[in-house]
């Protein structure tokens, strides 16, 4: 390609023209090992507010598809963002609308529990034996032995936690609904025998108080 194809008059490249393999290999070698960390922020305040075309965030999800963090990775990032990015300093905060319970099972920490489960029984129900080969897949859960609302410190437990299929999970005891039945069970019980309500009546200056189907006359003082 010559030179006049891709400067304009002042010398200076024209914008979206394709440069020689030789130039871009020359740019990036002179830009090696310098740090530009305003470079960054212009660059963020630039498209701020600015919205990607389909095209662009589809090929984005193209570049980044299949690719995993490293546990390294991950928990270096999990770091950088403590104070920073938590609570009413993150762009997505609503005033606190999202439960701890789930803010706790997004974490890293939790999933980092439930993967180290799902190693130790080596991916396979401990009540039925079930395991995914292949064309059979089987839903697996990290299900906690003593519940999780109710023992917050074997949370991240791991004699705590065990690998269980999908129906067997849901014939626990500790499972949603039927912890949710529980929990009502236990509300709606009663404590105390009810005691029978008692009304009273004037009729011609005594006092009438029924009391459980009897009636009993007073003198009105």
């Amino acid at each position: 390609m010559e030179e006049q194809n891709y400067r304009n008059k002042n010398g200076t490249f024209i914008k979206g023209a394709v440069l020689p393999e030789s130039i871009r290999n020359k740019m990036s070698k002179s830009h090696l090992g310098i740090k530009r960390p305003l470079v960054g922020i212009k660059i963020g305040l630039a498209l701020k507010g600015k919205k990607k075309s389909e095209s662009h965030r589809l090929n984005m999800r193209k570049a980044n598809l299949g690719k995993k963090h490293s546990i390294e990775s991950r928990k270096k990032m999990s770091l950088s963002r403590i104070g920073k990015r938590t609570g009413d300093k993150c762009n997505f905060w609503k005033g606190g609308i999202t439960p701890i319970h789930t803010s706790i099972r997004t974490s890293l920490q939790y999933k980092l529990w439930r993967k180290a489960i799902f190693e130790r029984d080596d991916y396979t129900c401990v009540w039925c034996g079930a395991k995914s080969s292949k064309g059979n897949s089987v839903m697996l859960n990290a299900d906690h032995i003593k519940p999780f609302a109710e023992y917050p410190d074997l949370r991240f437990v791991l004699d705590n936690g065990r690998t269980l299929c999908e129906p067997c999970h849901k014939k626990t005891d500790t499972y949603a609904k039927h912890a949710i039945k529980k929990i009502k069970l236990d509300y709606e019980k009663p404590t105390n025998k009810t005691k029978k309500s008692t009304t009273s009546k004037v009729r011609g200056g005594k006092i009438h108080t029924r009391r459980g189907g009897k009636t009993s006359k007073e003198n009105k003082s």
